[in-house]
């Protein structure tokens, strides 16, 4: 499973989000003239901490960065629908299920999610106006093969 299934996975998994966008949680790019409110997200950049390799498996463990921009009609509610996808990031880390139910490894399931960046505008000359937030993430990983 991809770190960008999981990432969507995770959101979705969060009742308040997937009560704000449904489905709306598109990868990389949001339909044309979308059910409002909307989201993308994208992968911006992967840096890997540490990756050990002994007798032909692997582990690997580090941070992904994430910008998700949630577009909606109604500026009070593209906040809220932010602040429901800061929230659900506290509630899950991008683990991979073989590493988490490894016997060999003890893992105690935190989430050191971090939002890096988040800001709030309105797209121009759009009618009525459409305001697009933007919110930068890092995300914790852990991968075997």
């Amino acid at each position: 499973m991809t770190l960008e299934t999981r990432f969507r996975e995770g959101l979705l998994a969060d009742a308040a989000v997937a009560a704000a966008l449904d489905t709306r949680l598109y990868h990389q790019t949001v339909r044309q003239l979308p059910p409002y409110p909307a989201a993308a997200f994208q992968r911006i950049a992967t840096r890997r901490i540490a990756t050990i390799e002994q007798t032909g498996n692997w582990m690997s463990s580090g941070w992904v960065r994430f910008q998700v921009t949630v577009l909606d009609t109604d500026g009070i509610r593209c906040v809220e629908t932010m602040d429901k996808i800061r929230k659900a990031l506290q509630t899950f880390d991008l683990s991979s299920e073989d590493f988490i139910g490894s016997p060999a490894v003890r893992v105690v399931r935190q989430a050191p999610n971090l939002v890096v960046r988040e800001t709030v505008d309105v797209q121009p000359e759009t009618k009525p106006p459409v305001f697009v937030g933007l919110l930068d993430a890092n995300c914790f990983f852990r991968d075997v093969n």
